[in-house]
Formats: C-alpha cells, structure tokens, sequence
C-alpha cells in the first residue's frame, strides 16, 4: 500500500513541518519513502485561517 500525502503550509512553517513528516514516516531508513518540496504559486478552495 502506498500513501500520497500533500500538505500546503505558509513559507516559515515549511522547514519544520518536512523535518516532522521525514521524522514521523522514518524516511532517513533506505526504502522507507521520499518527500519532496515544491514551491506553490497559486491554488484554489483553501481557506486561509
């Protein structure tokens, strides 16, 4: 089973939230996953609390 999860956050919180993603899914362990960062210009239907 794989997973694919997407997750949006504002430019200061990026670094923490890919530090806890890669700690909480182990994938410093080989085969574990991957994470990727991707700057997002623009998007549509989200609220911003």
């Amino acid at each position: 089973e794989k997973e694919i999860i997407l997750i949006i956050t504002k430019n200061e919180q990026t670094d923490a939230v890919f530090d806890a993603v890669v700690k909480a899914a182990g994938l410093e362990k080989k085969g574990q996953g991957f994470a990727f960062l991707h700057k997002l210009d623009r998007a549509i239907g989200f609220v911003d609390k």
